[in-house]
């Protein structure tokens, strides 16, 4: 995979920028000198807690992707025995960088021009603009979420051919968001955590899914699957590229991908189009298409208006608003403790369905919300009250029936009660620093009675201490 330069380019994307300037450090002094742990912290001044946790988490994460290699374990050479996924890094410790990373890392950065990419682009065959590609990304794009919701039991007005059909229920079914229940396939609760998600991050799942599957179904090499990916990542928008220079491997990827929106297929002139959700997958500032819609009103009494007609739309709503009125253009509804915490329980959290509400809210709202609630695009309170419901069902409950006792008026009283909870055996826990201990409920009258006696010991104490200064 590191001999292929948008490979490389895209780990450095994603590498944390202490690593970064490590493997800048190794490359452009010595790539191929061992380094140990302590001559890398020296160098890069990592001294405090902080930074010796982020540099070990950094260090871990470059093993696991055989950025590094440990060639000496705390000054003893069994290497071949690390478990990269779980390594407790030392400061005696050897690593080299792996050259094939090195050598193309030092040809993208030293070279005037950008590394050649193995997909040469056509001399002037562009038919799309760029404007163009996104709308057919993003209805493709839409296919694949209208398809989902086919298993909800609701009809999608589009139509998909026999490839579509068979590649989307193959990576639901592989990724699990979808499940067999009684001969038929219905949306799981991870599939309704899908749906919340932004595009960008359900993209990655689906992609991530195919190339997981690809030496299932067809026999694929992965790595030659990935590399190809990441080439398509970096191709440029609007340009176009030939099909028949792509081996078999990639031409049949490449009809799976289109089918995802990454890229436009032509091959009546031997070419195929980038889109811009292909640059998606690396790019964290391309727009999301989820947040293109305003069509929901959200009032301060927890009142929802859609202003919609789109199956996907209702089926996500309905999952935390209780629909009270369906019309061709429309539904209204009402958020409800009931609705919220249903939805929570399947998975979906308080802060998805508040992007969810913020990302498709109408305009006018934007306008006139903003200004009134110090930037807020829904009212305060709504969003306060869908995190409280949300707080509600992650509150500690007990494995059994259990009491806690507090607010002891002195030292004396509490050591006094926990010996008496401690000689029936009914202490679950105690609490020194703040005076308060849990115990069985089976034993709260009686520990309640003897707390009684001693505050009215201590009030008979008190009151004959008052009388003798009397």
């Amino acid at each position: 995979i590191y001999k292929n330069p948008a490979s490389v380019k895209t780990i450095l994307r994603y590498i944390p920028e202490m690593m970064k300037q490590v493997c800048m450090s190794i490359i452009l002094t010595q790539p191929n000198k061992p380094y140990t742990i302590k001559i890398l912290k020296n160098r890069f001044k990592v001294n405090s807690d902080n930074m010796q946790k982020c540099f070990k988490e950094g260090i871990n994460q470059m093993i696991q992707l055989r950025i590094i290699k440990i060639i000496q374990s705390h000054g003893v050479p069994n290497a071949k025995k690390i478990n990269v996924m779980q390594y407790n890094v030392h400061d005696r410790d050897q690593l080299v960088l792996n050259h094939h990373f090195a050598k193309t890392f030092v040809n993208y950065i030293t070279k005037d021009e950008e590394p050649p990419c193995t997909i040469n682009p056509l001399p002037a065959q562009q038919l799309f603009t760029p404007e163009e590609l996104e709308d057919k990304s993003k209805n493709a794009w839409e296919r694949v979420l209208h398809f989902m919701v086919e298993y909800n039991g609701t009809q999608s007005s589009l139509k998909f051919n026999t490839l579509q059909r068979e590649l989307f229920r193959d990576l639901l079914r592989e990724s699990k968001f979808i499940i067999s229940s009684r001969g038929s396939f219905h949306l799981s609760d991870r599939g309704f955590q899908f749906l919340f998600c932004g595009t960008r991050s359900q993209l990655f799942q689906l992609v991530k899914t195919l190339v997981l599957t690809s030496n299932k179904h067809r026999q694929y090499n992965r790595s030659d699957m990935v590399s190809f990916l990441f080439n398509i990542c970096f191709l440029k928008i609007g340009k176009a590229y030939h099909i028949s220079r792509l081996n078999r491997m990639q031409q049949e990827t490449l009809l799976d991908i289109e089918a995802l929106g990454l890229v436009i297929v032509k091959k009546k002139i031997d070419a195929f189009f980038p889109t811009p959700l292909a640059a998606s997958l690396l790019n964290t500032s391309t727009v999301d298409f989820n947040t293109t819609h305003s069509n929901i009103i959200v009032e301060s009494n927890f009142n929802i208006y859609a202003l919609t007609n789109s199956p996907l739309e209702i089926l996500l709503l309905s999952h935390f608003v209780q629909l009270k009125i369906r019309m061709p253009n429309m539904i209204q509804g009402v958020m409800t403790r009931e609705s919220v915490q249903g939805a929570i329980n399947k998975g979906i959290t308080a802060s998805q369905i508040e992007q969810f509400l913020i990302q498709h809210a109408h305009r006018d709202m934007f306008i006139f919300n903003k200004k009134k609630y110090d930037g807020a695009v829904i009212h305060p309170d709504v969003s306060k009250r869908i995190y409280l419901w949300e707080k509600e069902l992650k509150r500690l409950k007990p494995h059994y029936p259990a009491v806690l006792f507090n607010n002891f008026s002195t030292k004396e009283m509490f050591d006094k009660a926990v010996s008496f909870s401690n000689e029936h055996e009914w202490t679950i826990d105690i609490h020194i620093h703040k005076q308060c201990f849990v115990a069985h409920s089976e034993g709260r009258k009686d520990l309640e009675e003897y707390i009684k006696e001693l505050m009215f010991q201590q009030q008979q104490q008190q009151t004959q201490l008052q009388r003798m200064e009397f």
